[in-house]
């Protein structure tokens, strides 16, 4: 359960950056960079730190 909601989370962060760049122009393109490789960090730690794994139950 833990995993969905994580993925999830993560979704809904990447909609919001790339709508705040494509679709309202509000943040620019360095700007969508730099929060792409920060969200990029934060799901590796979390991926390290919670030992999150996106494999299917058997």
């Amino acid at each position: 359960m833990k995993n969905m909601i994580f993925l999830g989370s993560v979704v809904a962060l990447l909609m919001v950056l790339f709508s705040l760049h494509y679709g309202f122009h509000v943040i620019s393109d360095t700007t969508l960079k730099i929060s792409l490789l920060a969200s990029l960090i934060v799901v590796l730690i979390a991926l390290k730190k919670w030992k999150i794994t996106f494999s299917t139950a058997e």
